[in-house]
């Protein structure tokens, strides 16, 4: 095996100098190990924030404003009809892939902090965290739209039944919110 040679590596470092400089916006495996899925995400989000300050103004006069332009001319041209939600007009604009990542990021760190303090503070953290609410939030963050919510009405016939499915049965109320006493373990 010959020895290795200073400008092999000198050519990788002005490789990935270029590739930083022109904002490669993917991660990459440096080493030989592969990485984890979370390593790989904070890896993704790391290029993606860098991508995303001079992306920003990149995105909406350039792929935005041709995407509008094509939009507009389709419609003229009777290939696609106007988009209107109760006979008005609906703006639309693309959506920028780095504010998207952004988005997600923050989704993904949110749960994966939630899950720490949960599991570290379970009884404060359920205290504390309005959870319907969080999970409204998270949903609209990560732009799902395939969760439904029950109604009140849906909520107290989803507890019944699984409160007669599991045989629980009222506690009666003890003095001070205590839970009564029940047999020693």
């Amino acid at each position: 095996m010959p020895p290795p040679e200073a400008a092999n590596y000198q050519y990788q470092e002005k490789v990935a100098t270029l590739r930083k400089l022109f904002f490669v916006d993917h991660p990459e495996q440096t080493g030989d190990t592969p990485p984890t899925a979370t390593q790989w995400m904070d890896e993704l989000a790391r290029a993606q924030r860098r991508v995303g300050t001079p992306g920003l103004s990149f995105w909406k006069e350039g792929p935005a404003q041709i995407f509008l332009r094509f939009k507009h001319l389709l419609e003229i041209a009777g290939v696609i009809p106007p988009l209107q939600v109760d006979g008005r007009a609906v703006a639309t604009l693309p959506r920028n892939p780095a504010q998207a990542a952004a988005e997600q990021q923050e989704v993904v760190k949110t749960m994966q902090l939630a899950t720490y303090l949960a599991q570290t503070f379970p009884e404060e953290f359920k205290i504390m965290i309005d959870g319907k609410t969080t999970m409204k939030n998270i949903i609209d963050k990560s732009r799902s739209t395939l969760f439904k919510f029950r109604s009140q009405d849906e909520i107290k016939t989803a507890i019944e039944q699984i409160s007669k499915v599991m045989g629980d049965r009222p506690v009666p109320a003890q003095p001070g919110g205590a839970p009564p006493p029940g047999p020693a373990a």
